[in-house]
């Protein structure tokens, strides 16, 4: 078990910055959403329901969305009273996302796409199977990340039959799960290309993510799956969900976007005593991912900014003249961009 301290509750009150302001907003749903029940075995960690959101475009391309919003693994990161990770959906309206979920603005590649969005209340990236009690006095908390994000694959794999192109893609908490579930829908859609973009987690492979998955059973979630049979999970992080649902499904085409300089993964390194700066751990990671999987992509900007694919800056960041929005939408065509910087 992680040793709880001062260090790793400041690393948990910074990673609540991915929570975008514009989510904390109370915003009417927009017609064009749809609001849809979790069903059985689903739950936010404080066991309030849980729910998910389609937003009604053309089945023919699809585009699914994982949420981020912080995390935690003990008695004190998982105080509610710490407020260190959102602990139900009461803060979460998709209408009120800028981004790819402007579905006004006709530079946005995904405008006219089928979009599910997969809201994020579990504390554990959307992986986790289990309910732990960290503190006497406070009630169980539900990490029922998978069975949540499971049921939203449900019904996109009941609802739309046949899509021609299928993008994966998720902000900071979201994008670390992302490459798994890339490959759960590859799975379902065999021989349609896929395309996954995680958003801000480059540098999130950080030496204690093994020990966070164990208090959410993240391991016996994944264990089951053909990409990881036999393999030692112990320690399992990011890349290891790249390099193996790469290895295991040539249609699916995998890409990260980072900042060189994001708050939050600088300041994670920082406070686990990592001294080598988040650029050059991102290029170690990137290295490590294509060394057993070419078909990666990156776009690397200077930025301080922590996840992009929800904000407005989404349209206006660019790098050596190459724009992200320009760089993503090729990647959704199918193309395979240059990284940036070349």
């Amino acid at each position: 078990m992680i040793r709880t301290n001062v260090r790793t509750i400041l690393l948990l009150a910074i990673i609540t910055l991915l929570i975008p302001a514009s989510t904390l907003a109370q915003v009417a749903t927009s017609k064009n959403w749809q609001r849809l029940p979790g069903g059985d075995g689903t739950s936010c960690s404080d066991g309030s329901a849980y729910s998910f959101f389609v937003h009604r475009g053309d089945r023919r391309n699809l585009l699914i969305y994982f949420q981020g919003g912080g995390a935690c693994w003990s008695g004190p990161t998982c105080d509610p009273r710490a407020k260190l990770y959102r602990p139900n959906l009461k803060e979460v309206e998709p209408a009120a996302e800028q981004g790819i979920f402007d579905f006004d603005n006709k530079e946005n590649p995904f405008r006219d796409y089928c979009v599910v969005f997969v809201p994020y209340c579990t504390g554990d990236v959307h992986l986790g199977n289990r309910t732990a009690k960290y503190l006497p006095e406070k009630p169980e908390l539900h990490h029922k990340g998978f069975n949540n994000a499971m049921s939203a694959l449900r019904w996109t794999f009941a609802n739309v039959a046949s899509p021609q192109s299928i993008f994966v893609a998720g902000g900071s908490a979201g994008a670390m799960a992302s490459p798994f579930y890339a490959g759960r829908i590859a799975d379902q859609y065999k021989g349609v290309p896929v395309v996954q973009l995680g958003d801000s987690a480059g540098g999130l492979g950080l030496p204690v993510i093994p020990e966070m998955f164990q208090p959410w059973g993240t391991i016996e979630v994944i264990a089951p799956f053909a990409p990881y049979r036999g393999v030692d999970l112990k320690n399992a992080n990011l890349d290891t969900f790249y390099v193996r649902e790469g290895s295991a499904n040539k249609s699916i085409t995998f890409a990260q976007f980072n900042n060189s300089a994001d708050s939050l993964q600088v300041f994670g390194l920082q406070v686990f005593g990592i001294k080598t700066p988040l650029s050059e751990m991102l290029e170690k990671s990137y290295a490590e991912i294509r060394s057993t999987m070419p078909r990666f992509h990156a776009f690397t900007a200077p930025g301080t900014l922590h996840v992009i694919l929800n904000r407005r800056e989404f349209y206006t960041v660019a790098v050596e003249r190459q724009r992200l929005r320009d760089w993503v939408a090729e990647l959704a065509s199918g193309k395979a961009p240059a990284d940036v910087p070349k």
